[in-house]
């Protein structure tokens, strides 16, 4: 450590990380950084090897019971035991691509009205081509400065903790806790930064259960945070989910995947928008149960 007391505190969480935790671990610690760093790990009840790969590293570890985590709760946890004026949060399967990782995620935080700095996720090679385009079009290679676009992750981002300490993470939300906590810090005028030269490898093979439970709860979390998903008509996700069927075609042909994801894209985007479906339904019949 150049410094004995860090400027950065970085939080992971995790919860049977064994696959990736260690190339994680490996590339934090190898990061070409010179103002000092800590790491503070959040485990919500790994049952696999986990929690031996830390005891390998220099980290701190606080276990919270899984029955207590949320995922903004498992952030705010983490986030409050760190000392550095910056807490960058990682996903534990979210590996540095290089080791100008941290240094070019914090630079932007020279311009004092940044609050928060994403980076870029690019597919881990064995990712499959439904996920790899999402992420590709969600993570580009400009750079960005926003006051009224929430996009936001804490799979790569940093923070300034003195900001966090008046706007924490909402512990209610089910999931998108990220983009509520960057809309919040907007709406009081602070800014947020896109840096895709702060890039993670980070991705998921989810099966179409997975795909359709995150989507739920994704949905139950935007349309908490921007109503427009709260009345989201039907026939627009059927529109949205027959676009994106189109790209998924077009993609796996230009990059001439198996033909068996054309196939496979009608699972896949069925169970997104379904899952998108049943949260919107859901929120209807709870609001005119109200």
């Amino acid at each position: 450590m150049a410094n004995s007391i860090p400027r950065v505190s970085i939080i992971i969480r995790t919860k049977n990380e064994q696959a990736r935790l260690k190339a994680t671990l490996d590339s934090i610690f190898a990061q070409d950084y010179v103002e000092g760093l800590e790491v503070v790990v959040v485990d919500s009840g790994s049952t696999d090897n986990t929690l031996n790969i830390l005891r390998a590293y220099q980290v701190r570890l606080i276990e919270m019971p899984s029955h207590q985590f949320t995922y903004g709760r498992a952030l705010n946890v983490g986030i409050e035991a760190g000392i550095g004026s910056l807490s960058v949060l990682v996903s534990a399967h979210a590996t540095p691509a290089d080791r100008k990782w941290l240094k070019n995620l914090t630079v932007p935080f020279e311009n004092q009205l940044i609050a928060g700095v994403h980076g870029r996720q690019i597919p881990w090679p064995d990712c499959n081509p439904l996920a790899r385009r999402d992420l590709d079009g969600q993570f580009g290679l400009e750079r960005t400065i926003s006051h009224d676009d929430a996009t936001f992750s804490s799979a790569n981002c940093a923070i300034r903790k003195d900001i966090w300490a008046a706007i924490p993470y909402d512990e209610s939300m089910p999931g998108v806790e990220d983009r509520a906590w960057a809309k919040r810090v907007q709406q009081v005028g602070y800014y947020i930064a896109y840096e895709p030269k702060a890039a993670v490898f980070h991705s998921h093979n989810e099966s179409y259960v997975q795909m359709f439970r995150r989507s739920r709860r994704e949905w139950y979390g935007r349309s908490q945070i921007d109503p427009v998903f709260y009345h989201t008509p039907r026939v627009r996700l059927l529109q949205s989910f027959q676009r994106d069927v189109l790209k998924d075609f077009k993609y796996v042909r230009i990059h001439q995947e198996s033909k068996r994801w054309l196939y496979r894209s009608l699972g896949y985007r069925c169970a997104q928008y379904v899952g998108f479906l049943v949260a919107s339904l859901q929120i209807r019949r709870k609001g005119s149960t109200s």
